[in-house]
């Protein structure tokens, strides 16, 4: 539902410590339109990148009038939803600790205005991510625990809902030396045949990127993951010098 919105006293509409309920319609190069307010939170899209508006100029249509086909973002609408709807439910399946934390942070009456936490961190928090920091391999001829830091990480896969038996890649994600190194070395590889050294990788590795997923393979963090009591998350790493560790998660 869309409103004539005055800000000529102020153009914030929404509470930092609270869910957005308001937001600015934008037009198709994503310039922000003052006098068009529209109700409910901005859905995440990465088909218009918002920017101040520069002109006065009126246009037909506005951004909210199409649709949004970024499954990418379809796929992050849905996670705002849904732990919206686990929020308003208590944060139902967490164990007494951590709900007692959620509570002391965000429910908390005599916490103090200034040490609130911002929506958006109050979000982040509230949302799970994998994301790898090292492994830990046992040395058995030195008898002692080889520590590996990020950098010594070949590569990630993910399986986001594990079975318990059978291991899925249902993500992967390269890391080692720095992002700069590893775009330098993709470019170079798609400068020669870009759909070459795409389908030579999928070949090695028995499994499609789709071009999303092909953009973002380096990474040491997954994307968000729903909140699902009891679900469960096995993470494969393996180091440069070929050790492989498997590690699974249960959401408590």
């Amino acid at each position: 539902m869309a409103r004539i919105y005055d800000n000529s006293k102020s153009p914030i509409l929404n509470n930092p410590y609270e869910e957005p309920r308001l937001y600015y319609d934008t037009d198709m190069d994503g310039n922000l339109d003052y006098s068009h307010v529209i109700d409910g939170r901005r859905p995440f899209t990465t088909s218009i990148d918002i920017v101040p508006k520069h002109h006065e100029q009126m246009q037909m249509f506005g951004g909210s009038d199409f649709e949004n086909t970024d499954p990418n973002a379809a796929f992050i609408n849905e996670i705002r939803e849904q732990v919206k709807k686990w929020r308003e439910n208590n944060y139902a399946g967490v164990t007494r600790v951590t709900r007692e934390l959620l509570n002391y942070w965000f429910k908390n009456p005599e916490r103090q205005w200034h040490l609130q936490l911002f929506y958006c961190q109050r979000e982040a928090i509230e949302t799970a991510h994998v994301e790898i920091q090292g492994m830990d391999m046992y040395d058995p001829i030195q008898d002692r625990v080889a520590e590996r830091n990020i950098a010594d990480i070949a590569y990630w896969e993910l399986d986001d809902h594990y079975s318990g038996t059978e291991f899925r890649v249902r993500s992967i994600h390269f890391c080692g030396g720095d992002k700069k190194e590893f775009a330098a070395w993709k470019k170079g590889l798609e400068s020669v045949a870009p759909k070459k050294a795409k389908k030579n990788v999928e070949r090695t590795l028995r499994m499609e990127f789709p071009d999303d997923v092909w953009d973002s393979l380096y990474d040491f963090r997954s994307a968000p993951i729903k909140y699902e009591h009891g679900r469960q998350l096995a993470v494969r790493v393996v180091s440069q010098f070929g050790e492989e560790s498997t590690k699974v998660i249960t959401m408590e």
